[in-house]
């Protein structure tokens, strides 16, 4: 799989591995890198910091000097995460004044648990789950802090009725950092049977900075970061820190995989759970056990399978000249995968809902094009169906 992606590429996602080894890099790096291409798909993934530090320590740390901006990129993101870890204290602060529980989810929740360090975790926001009936008084109290309601245009309404989290909040020191307060775990129209209220009295509580904070359950993060990639980014965006983020979960040896096998299938959310754990599989080496797959898996037989896995992968990447050229078609090839009928989906698709929002809500395909531009992208249309059928 990785074969069929261009050398950046194959490089920033063998740093996602968290046992990759030197000789595995220096051999990407001597086929040719451009550290220009490579800097931009980092940072389009929050990836700078973990990228450079991973060259950085190689034992021969010799790079070109093209790739000095990596370290600069680096350097502003880790003085972001450091000032986004402040934010988070001093939001914790501020609920804790008001007796409002939070709940760390995704980025935030992994980087003060399962990760070393805070900074180990790149992210450019902070997502915090509270108690329902009080998301508006928390919202409302950081705004008197400071924080600047980001502007959201036609999509204002549809954060009031539909959406899972408040209008986005811009940090008080315009630093670009972003606080989503939560009141829920995905959007209302959603198909899958778990909310909020399933993982709250099940998430553990855990020291941060003076404050106990909640985190949800493991195999509960593992079903939310798996809707999360394969429902809300459809699969085209997300992929290095989504896989990345599963890495370090299942290298904590601390995964019941009957439990999320279990807790997938009960609450629709299986074939969401099969793709985003059987590309970070291929991806990324996360270890997942074979009877893990085959519980979620779809139907269809292994050919049909392997086909939309390499589709899926390929997509993931924007300046790839063979990502699949087609909204059309990738909307096709995403029904194909999650079968949402077959899994007992009702309501709207991921794209539905984005477009009910009147703004790209954070999907990575895009707006449909005229059939003029799809002539134009015959050479792309040939290098991804090559790509896409071709074993191995």
């Amino acid at each position: 799989m990785l074969q069929d992606l261009e050398r950046e590429s194959q490089l920033l996602y063998s740093v996602a591995r968290p046992r990759v080894t030197d000789a595995e890099l220096r051999a990407l790096l001597d086929n040719g890198i451009n550290f220009g291409k490579l800097g931009l798909l980092a940072e389009r993934e929050r990836a700078t910091v973990p990228l450079w530090q991973r060259l950085a320590s190689m034992n021969d740390a010799s790079l070109p000097d093209e790739a000095s901006h990596l370290q600069t990129m680096a350097m502003v993101s880790e003085f972001r995460l450091l000032h986004l870890r402040q934010l988070l204290v001093d939001t914790l602060d501020l609920l804790s004044e008001k007796g409002i529980e939070a709940l760390l989810l995704k980025g935030a929740g992994l980087a003060v648990s399962v990760y070393p360090r805070f900074i180990d975790r790149p992210m450019w926001d902070l997502d915090i789950l509270v108690p329902s009936d009080r998301a508006q008084e928390a919202w409302d109290t950081m705004v008197d802090q400071g924080w600047q309601p980001a502007p959201v245009g036609a999509a204002e309404g549809f954060y009031g009725t539909h959406h899972h989290h408040l209008p986005p909040l811009d940090d008080p020191k315009n630093v670009g950092c972003v606080l989503e307060i939560h009141r829920e775990l995905l959007p209302g129209d959603s198909p899958f049977g778990f909310a909020a209220a399933d993982f709250w009295p099940e998430a553990s509580s855990i020291r941060f900075e003076g404050h106990d904070v909640r985190i949800p359950r493991l195999s509960h993060q593992i079903i939310h970061l798996s809707t999360h990639f394969a429902w809300s980014h459809m699969m085209d965006s997300a992929g290095w820190r989504t896989f990345r983020d599963l890495a370090w979960i299942v290298d904590s040896g601390k995964v019941d995989w009957d439990e999320v096998v279990e807790f997938a299938l009960r609450t629709r959310s299986g074939t969401c759970c099969y793709w985003t754990l059987r590309l970070a599989r291929t991806m990324v080496h996360v270890t997942i056990p074979d009877a893990v797959l085959t519980s979620l898996k779809p139907p269809g037989g292994e050919w049909r399978l392997a086909r939309l896995e390499k589709a899926f992968a390929l997509s993931l990447f924007p300046y790839s000249d063979r990502r699949c050229p087609s909204v059309a078609l990738f909307r096709l090839l995403w029904r194909m995968g999650i079968r949402p009928v077959w899994s007992g989906h009702t309501g709207n698709t991921p794209w539905d809902i984005v477009e009910l929002g009147g703004a790209d809500m954070g999907t990575g395909m895009g707006q449909r094009s005229s059939v003029w531009d799809q002539i134009r992208r015959f050479p792309q249309w040939m290098r991804f169906a090559s790509a896409a059928l071709r074993s191995g």
